[in-house]
């Protein structure tokens, strides 16, 4: 039920849709310089802040935070130190979705994908080696099909005391 309601909320509100080609430009143009390791929260806020200023249309958008499950905690595989190994992002993570694509300062490189892709490529190993961490079958656990989801209205994430709109598992988003 929560994955039809979900999709209609897509749908409806994607009618009209976010200025992706000026929003990938700016996050390009914008990679480095606002990027601060281990501030994912904040360097999607600035970017957000900036693409108001520039009055680029986000419709559509929405702030995504994951969150990982205790000990391994939420894992990047294309991470920008470390792209094709594990890196730990921290107990949680922040990425901005405009119209199904993310947007991620922890990317190895600037890419704006697909928000199922972002997760494929993000979030899951990409060979069987690298499923076992710690002794532990990542994939088996639910590693990151059952890590938190909560989505955020941009006006909400850039206030004081931000409430999300929706909650579940990742899974369920894509």
């Amino acid at each position: 039920m929560k994955k039809i309601i979900f999709t209609f909320f897509l749908v409806v509100n994607f009618a009209i849709g976010a200025d992706l080609e000026s929003l990938e430009t700016l996050f390009h143009n914008n990679f480095n310089s606002i990027y601060k390791p281990r501030f994912c929260g904040q360097n999607i806020k600035n970017f957000v802040k900036l693409a108001l200023d520039q009055k680029i249309n986000l419709e559509n958008s929405y702030i995504l935070k994951v969150s990982g499950l205790g000990f391994l905690e939420t894992s990047g595989f294309y991470t920008r130190n470390s792209p094709n190994t594990r890196k730990n992002l921290g107990y949680f993570h922040f990425v901005l979705i405009a119209d199904n694509h993310a947007f991620d300062f922890d990317l190895h490189e600037p890419l704006v994908l697909d928000f199922k892709d972002y997760v494929n490529l993000q979030f899951l190993p990409k060979t069987e080696d690298q499923n076992i961490i710690f002794g532990i079958n990542y994939i088996k656990t639910g590693n990151p099909k059952s890590w938190q989801a909560l989505l955020y209205k941009i006006e909400s994430f850039l206030s004081n005391n931000p409430e999300p709109f929706w909650q579940g598992k990742l899974s369920e988003l894509y």
